[in-house]
């Protein structure tokens, strides 16, 4: 908003009034403003990423290696030392996928995981690989009853196996 006014002088030169310097000047606080706003968000949205939390029901068949040790899970459930082995399965846009989970546990912790897929579809592959390799720093360490993945590396479908395949492996600990 560029207003034609004489200057003291009078000799007709067009210059600028305080009307508008001041919107020039609220034009570029405002712009000044929403970039650090902007750039905060992102920062906000990067600390406030966390590990997923939420668990899905489901559930599979599996097999203990018959230990008889036990000791109490978090929730006062009691689980058998040793490895364990379930099924689990989801339905990708690919079609039905199959996972092989394998846990061992000592005292209601886990020690160790393993899960090994079928996939054949190169999407499938890709997001089960994500997930299977993001999996050990996920679960090893924590007790059975805490672990509770909803997504991992990018891939939501695969925990939905995982989670069919853990539950079995919890019945089948429970001493």
């Amino acid at each position: 908003m560029l207003e034609r006014t004489t200057d003291f002088t009078g000799e007709g030169r067009p210059m600028l009034t305080r009307r508008t310097t001041h919107t020039t000047l609220a034009l570029a606080a405002s712009l000044s403003l929403a970039g650090a706003l902007a750039g905060c968000a992102a920062e906000a949205e990067d600390s406030a990423a966390t590990p997923p939390q939420p668990t899905t029901d489901a559930s599979s068949s599996g097999a203990g290696d018959g230990s008889t040790d036990t000791l109490a899970g978090d929730a006062g459930t009691e689980y058998s030392d040793g490895t364990y082995t379930a099924e689990g399965s989801y339905q990708s846009p690919a079609g039905q996928e199959n996972i092989t989970l394998e846990v061992t546990l000592a005292g209601g912790t886990v020690t160790e995981v393993s899960l090994t897929s079928d996939a054949t579809n190169p999407s499938s592959k890709q997001y089960q690989g994500q997930f299977i390799s993001a999996l050990e720093g996920a679960v090893v360490g924590k007790n059975l009853d805490e672990i509770s993945i909803d997504k991992l590396a990018g891939s939501s479908l695969t925990s939905i196996g995982f989670t069919e395949a853990l539950d079995s492996i919890k019945s089948e600990a429970r001493a």
